[in-house]
């Protein structure tokens, strides 16, 4: 469960390749599923039960809020599925699209009670459904993914535009790196040219990796031999500008005078998705 193969291309594209993520959905479209929509919508009753699928005004939802390990958006609105057709038992999941039939899959979650526990979904024929205000959770980890970037992501459900995407990503190297963008950087101590930049084309396609999407570097990040000797070195930050958009925890190590600092093409590994 969680986004989409398509909503994670999207995402992947925007911050890495060039590709703006385009127009935000100013309306979602809620279905139901009789087991895990997975990746691309799998699995869709909607019609079995209901005329359609529910209308949901995008921006009913929440602003991002840190929970525990994850950036999370709450529904602000009921999500009205109408006057059922037919009674439904046990269907667990629920999903959003941006078309009322056909369209994109953009993500499916379990259904849950207001304190966010898992329920199964039952109702009779002609029974209206709904599920209420604060029931509908939408969260992504922010366990090498930044705020700022979730942010970006969630936002954008709930119908705010991305802006323009990048056109290269910048590689710090750091002894303190956290979500919220906090770094004490070393790339201008220990490298000659700064922060190594990646130009959009020299990332790979994007391609399924167990529950994810990930691309990966296509060349050498090679900041040539360091100019100074740094040590608890432990932190690897991919940035858009001045905005922290991925990072990565490294074994501490000490860097020597005139030591290589190379990242072998196809090394460095992006993944995002449902892990």
């Amino acid at each position: 469960m969680g986004l989409s193969s398509y909503l994670l291309d999207k995402f992947l594209n925007h911050h890495f390749k060039g590709v703006a993520a385009g127009t935000a959905p100013a309306t979602l479209y809620g279905s139901i599923h009789s087991a895990n929509p997975a990746l691309t919508g799998v699995n869709e009753v909607t019609t079995t039960y209901f005329s359609g699928r529910a209308s949901y005004t995008a921006t009913n939802f929440s602003s991002p809020a840190t929970l525990g390990n994850y950036r999370q958006i709450v529904s602000t609105a009921s999500l009205n599925f109408g006057t059922s057709i037919a009674a439904g038992s046990n269907l667990p999941y629920f999903g959003f699209w941006d078309a009322a039939t056909g369209g994109n899959f953009l993500g499916g979650f379990a259904f849950t009670d207001s304190l966010g526990s898992e329920i199964l979904l039952n109702f009779g024929s002609g029974d209206t459904v709904s599920r209420a205000s604060g029931s509908i959770k939408i969260g992504l980890d922010i366990g090498s993914w930044s705020i700022y970037a979730r942010n970006l992501q969630l936002n954008w459900l709930k119908g705010t535009g991305m802006g323009s995407a990048p056109s290269t990503n910048d590689v710090a190297l750091a002894t303190l790196l956290t979500a919220d963008g906090t770094i004490t950087e070393i790339t201008s101590t220990v490298a000659s040219g700064g922060r190594f930049s990646i130009p959009s084309a020299n990332w790979s396609a994007i391609s399924t990796v167990g529950n994810t999407r990930q691309i990966q570097n296509t060349n050498n990040i090679n900041f040539g031999a360091s100019i100074a000797a740094a040590s608890g070195f432990n932190a690897i930050g991919l940035f858009s500008s001045t905005n922290l958009i991925v990072f990565a925890s490294v074994s501490t190590q000490n860097i020597v005078v005139g030591q290589e600092l190379i990242i072998p093409a196809s090394k460095f590994k992006v993944s995002l998705g449902n892990v």
